[in-house]
């Protein structure tokens, strides 16, 4: 399906929230790795009551809330920054992009594409596997991220988003490492690296967009 020219904006922006990339939209070169455990199963636990996931954990590194730094979006016209934020509690995550006019990410600005608000949110559960990835900055640890259709300003999406790309639910087969007090996801954006399937788990880091720890 064509995505109309009016929403491409937005598509963008779920690709940045639920995958990774640096603020000009584009994919920043990681840090190549190598796997260290081929086994793919989750690590056993009972099903998620609400979701049936199994393997359904929290994940310790992960724990409380994150945000990238405030950074100038390229994409768009005008002085346009944005902000990626992190809330994990237990086993629960929830991302979100949002806009802002300042530069100190204070002042929020609502972005044409993004239908009525601001914000783009996308929220999930984590299941870590027993799978880690060997990288340069350390060992990162494999995590399936199971998203749920993302919603605008805590809404959800209107009619015509139902079966584009980027506007269902998903799993993302990532990686995730805490290095310095700053904590990374993988490079889904390398070719053969997308993070879709197990077998397309990333193995290097996206180290141009990083998080850190916010109260």
């Amino acid at each position: 399906m064509v995505v109309p020219s009016r929403w491409r904006a937005l598509v963008i922006l779920l690709t940045c929230l639920i995958g990774a990339c640096n603020s000009g939209g584009e994919a920043t070169p990681g840090t190549t790795g190598s796997i260290l455990s081929n086994d793919e199963s989750a690590v056993s636990g009972a099903a998620d009551t609400q979701s049936g996931i199994q393997g359904v954990e929290p994940v310790p590194l992960l724990q409380g809330n994150w945000a990238t730094d405030c950074v100038l979006d390229n994409d768009q016209s005008g002085l346009i920054y944005s902000r990626q934020t992190l809330s994990v509690s237990g086993a629960d995550i929830t991302k979100e992009f949002a806009t802002y006019s300042d530069p100190d990410c204070t002042l929020p600005q609502v972005v044409g594409v993004l239908v009525s608000g601001s914000t783009v949110q996308a929220s999930g559960v984590s299941v870590p596997t027993n799978r880690i990835v060997d990288t340069t900055l350390g060992q990162a640890v494999a995590v399936d991220f199971h998203f749920d259709v993302p919603t605008v300003d805590n809404a959800a999406l209107p009619d015509e988003f139902i079966g584009l790309q980027g506007f269902n639910a998903e799993v993302i087969y990532d990686i995730v490492l805490v290095h310095e007090g700053k904590l990374y996801f993988g490079d889904t954006n390398l070719p053969g690296f997308a993070g879709r399937t197990p077998q397309t788990r990333p193995v290097s880091l996206l180290l141009g967009v990083s998080y850190n720890k916010i109260p």
